[in-house]
């Protein structure tokens, strides 16, 4: 193997380390193809590496990204009592979430510093973006000014607005509109380094052909980067601190370029809920099983001290799935026996049971449900 062969391997292991992203253990993450179709990430198929999870991104397809969607942290206000610390994580992808504590009688204006939502009293959360911290800060604020009488109500007039799919199409095409441009670049920029250089080389000689590969991907790297910059005022306006960072990095790290586009995907959906995203870029049958998931965790969670925000999404998201056409009774239903010797089910993971009641061991705390009389068993020759 000669040395110009080596250097272009050590390129390509650099360039596959920039298709490993993270995202905190709560976040639900959808791959989203060139067609804008996407996938759920399965929850055991992220790496854990502390409380944050790793993913793999297509790395032959520089517009293969991630979207990173959040569900809402609870909010506890001081007249809604005291209330001990997140549980942790559990088993089978459902973990703890951290809880923002809101003084009932904030009078200061609650703002976002960098991924930190801040009141007068201190830091109030830590996101894990600064596109979702000034979310979670404007949400915040306009709730603050309303009575406690009002707050539910305030709490599920905004939950409402993150279950809006027309919001969710208007703002993927306004992220296609956007990066026309910027997509276009960097697709040129993979087949450049990793097709039509090499040939060059091989063909004409490194000696020969660098002033040319130089100067092709100098203007590529600032084509990217003003793409960039122009898509990412458009998409992001609030979002001021960094820009330019970010900017210089795409224009220093060819990789990094290549992989622009995921920078704009991953906080393009952050003040929606991962539900109506999932209606808009998953198949049918995919954001039906991501709805029941949902479905199951808002209500079989265990909290024994329910929040008000908590309950308003609950609302809010059986209201979204009796729009959508997806009747609470057939999301719940029970599932097919495994055998007729499972007398109970766990209606969170829906792990089934010989016991005739109890609580299962991996949701921890969730009462076991007895199967109806009348529900039929997989076949023998099934299982």
């Amino acid at each position: 193997m000669s040395d110009v062969q080596v250097l272009f391997l050590i390129l390509a292991c650099v360039y596959i380390l920039q298709c490993i992203g993270w995202a905190p253990l709560e976040s639900e993450i959808l791959r989203i193809g060139w067609r804008f179709r996407a996938k759920v990430l399965p929850h055991g198929l992220g790496m854990r590496f502390g409380q944050h999870k790793l993913f793999f991104l297509n790395p032959f397809s520089p517009l293969a990204g991630a979207i990173v969607c959040d569900w809402f942290p609870p909010v506890r206000t001081s007249d809604e009592g005291s209330s001990a610390e997140s549980n942790p994580p559990k088993p089978g992808g459902f973990t703890g979430r951290r809880t923002i504590r809101l003084s009932g009688q904030e009078k200061q204006q609650i703002r976002s510093t960098g991924k930190e939502v801040r009141s007068a009293g201190g830091v109030l959360f830590t996101a894990r973006s600064e596109a979702y911290a000034s979310f979670l800060a404007g949400l915040l604020d306009r709730v603050r000014k309303r009575s406690p009488e009002d707050r539910d109500r305030a709490f599920e007039r905004e939950f409402e607005k993150m279950f809006d799919t027309k919001r969710v199409t208007l703002r993927l095409e306004e992220f296609h509109a956007h990066t026309v441009f910027l997509r276009t670049a960097c697709v040129l920029l993979f087949v450049f380094l990793f097709l039509i250089a090499p040939v060059l080389v091989r063909l004409r000689g490194l000696e020969r052909i660098w002033p040319v590969l130089l100067a092709y991907l100098i203007w590529s790297l600032a084509w990217i980067g003003w793409s960039f910059l122009r898509a990412h005022r458009a998409l992001y306006p609030e979002q001021k601190e960094g820009r330019w960072q970010q900017v210089m990095v795409l224009a220093l790290s060819p990789f990094s370029a290549i992989r622009a586009n995921d920078v704009l995907l991953r906080d393009l959906f952050c003040v929606f809920h991962p539900l109506a995203v999932g209606c808009v870029l998953l198949s049918n049958e995919e954001s039906r099983v991501q709805a029941e998931q949902y479905l199951r965790q808002s209500l079989f969670r265990m909290d024994a001290n329910l929040t008000s925000s908590d309950a308003a999404m609950r609302r809010a998201l059986e209201s979204f799935l009796a729009k959508t056409g997806m009747p609470r009774e057939e999301l719940l239903r029970s599932p097919r026996r495994e055998s007729h010797n499972c007398r109970t089910y766990c209606p969170l993971c829906l792990a089934q049971f010989v016991l005739a009641e109890g609580e299962c061991p991996d949701c921890g705390e969730v009462q076991l449900r007895k199967f109806p009389p009348d529900s039929e068993s997989v076949p023998r020759d099934r299982l």
